[in-house]
């Protein structure tokens, strides 16, 4: 309104937003000042841009379930969209991670990468149960009376609770697991897990693990990605299977591992699968070699040809980050032994690494910047690699409620950029088009063609082996702060595969090859 007072327009012709701002003031439409109602048009002007920022945010990579009884919050759904009634085994070995149109070129450095989605369960009844469980089994006031630290009282509670905990399973192994959650129940849960589908023999095999300081909601969704991996290699009918299930409590769960069966009679003459154990396992690969290679990519890409600027030394990492905050910490190379039908141990091993860097600290003498984890026998299954691997790793993050903590970065010596004709999930390199804006921007004079710009995409991210790569969540920030993304990668193509100056696919493609043959 042109008057003083917004009461001079009539309410039926006043915008949307100035009702809502109306309703801000908490003033009838005839009282509210002009200066008011231009506070308010601002707050609410601020809101409607967050609103469509996040929805659109969250619209590239969240899909809501469609069933009208599903018990899925989709803002807490981890973004992969590809339901978990998919017919095709990821474990199989006739498996190429996408539908059979998923790829829309024959470019050999890009690709359409398919989505996949594991829902995770909400927290709705995640406080009544924590609730429950915090009953002080004496009153507070007698604890003050007795002038006792409520701490004692914590800790004979939790005696107690131990003891009924074991005197309720008789007759099943139990662990008591306190002072454990998010990452660190990640861990344990999948080391559980790992041992028992490690197990040889066709006997049912069970253990009930109790965490009193674990979050409800951590446990279930942990669940709900470990029950998704399982649905994704029912093909398979020797790899066994492990049910796991919260119990009443909210804060116990139990592991089973079920007889393994077979389809044929002739299988079942043959002796039963047996599933190494780790330390069998570790036999097939040199953790020392492993590092090896990874320290001569280090140096070779990451440092000699500055592809990550912060990043002076195969040992340390974070270097130029001090003024934010970011402390200079050691890159901790690590080596699985898992094969595409170890899924589980290949997620025990980067569970365990990450608590232990969460553990170490981003500084001091044992403090660790960031985890480079090498899996060897992904080597020659990009599309395992970077599709489900990376979701159950990206909703495993959501789910452990640390986002805030840490992120994953994927890298593989087969590694595509994605060509941006789908959303890829976290941790990929940005699109093949995004490269070519930013290379238009910051080097007109270099005329590559859109394989070429792949390549320089891809072969920032081809390591000797897959690899994981884990930051801290921090020093992620600080890093997209501090950097110019569009001159970064723009300068990093140029080195690799531009014109006079890069070296190369073919001379890229030699140096790795020289890398993985290093013993």
């Amino acid at each position: 309104a042109s008057s003083e007072r917004v009461g001079s327009s009539k309410v039926n012709d006043i915008s949307p937003i100035d009702l809502v701002a109306l309703r801000l003031t908490k003033s009838p439409h005839h009282h509210c000042t002009k200066k008011k109602m231009k506070r308010a048009r601002t707050v609410v002007a601020i809101l409607l841009l967050r609103y469509n920022v996040l929805t659109r945010v969250r619209a590239s990579f969240v899909t809501i379930p469609t069933s009208a009884s599903s018990k899925v919050n989709p803002i807490i759904s981890a973004p992969f969209s590809n339901p978990v009634t998919t017919t095709t085994s990821f474990f199989s070995s006739n498996y190429n991670g996408a539908d059979d149109d998923s790829t829309t070129s024959n470019c050999p450095f890009s690709k359409s990468f398919p989505k996949y989605r594991i829902d995770l369960s909400s927290k709705s009844k995640e406080e009544k149960a924590l609730l429950e469980r915090k009953k002080s089994i004496l009153p507070t006031s007698l604890s003050t009376m007795l002038k006792i630290p409520s701490s004692v009282f914590s800790d004979f509670q939790k005696g107690m609770d131990q003891n009924k905990f074991q005197r309720q399973y008789p007759n099943e192994l139990t662990e008591w697991r306190d002072n454990q959650d998010g990452i660190y129940a990640f861990a344990s849960l999948w080391k559980s897990a790992h041992t028992l589908l490690s197990f040889s023999g066709e006997s049912e095999t069970s253990v009930v693990l109790a965490y009193p300081d674990c979050r409800t909601s951590v446990l279930q969704r942990w669940i709900d990605i470990f029950q998704w991996m399982q649905q994704q290699q029912q093909s398979n009918e020797n790899i066994p299977t492990v049910e796991a299930t919260v119990l009443e409590n909210g804060h116990t769960i139990r592991l089973s591992r079920k007889k393994e069966y077979y389809d044929n009679d002739d299988a079942a003459d043959d002796d039963p699968p047996v599933f190494s154990t780790e330390s069998q396992e570790n036999t097939n690969i040199d953790p020392a070699v492993i590092e090896k290679r990874m320290q001569a990519w280090v140096k070779r890409v990451l440092v000699e040809m500055r592809i990550c600027p912060f990043t002076k030394s195969v040992s340390k990492s974070g270097q130029g980050l001090a003024d934010l905050g970011v402390p200079v910490g050691k890159i901790a190379y690590h080596a699985s032994a898992a094969s595409p039908q170890q899924i589980c141990h290949l997620m025990a091993d980067t569970w365990m690494a990450i608590a232990n860097m969460i553990e170490a600290g981003p500084s001091g003498k044992e403090g660790i910047s960031s985890i480079l984890m090498a899996a060897p026998k992904f080597d020659e299954d990009f599309d395992l690699w970077s599709g489900p691997i990376f979701a159950m790793l990206e909703a495993g993050v959501v789910a452990a409620g640390a986002e805030g903590a840490v992120g994953v970065v994927c890298f593989h010596p087969k590694y595509a950029t994605p060509d941006g004709t789908s959303f890829p999930g976290f941790g990929h390199m940005h699109s093949v088009p995004r490269l070519q804006q930013w290379l238009t921007e910051n080097a007109p004079s270099q005329d590559l063609s859109t394989e070429e710009v792949a390549a320089g995409g891809a072969w920032q991210r081809r390591t000797p082996h897959a690899t994981i790569n884990v930051l801290r969540a921090d020093q992620l920030e600080a890093a997209e702060g501090r950097r110019q993304s569009g001159i970064m990668y723009s300068e990093n193509i140029c080195r690799l595969v531009g014109n006079p100056d890069g070296l190369g696919s073919e001379k890229l493609a030699e140096h790795l090859q020289k890398e993985r043959n290093i013993n």
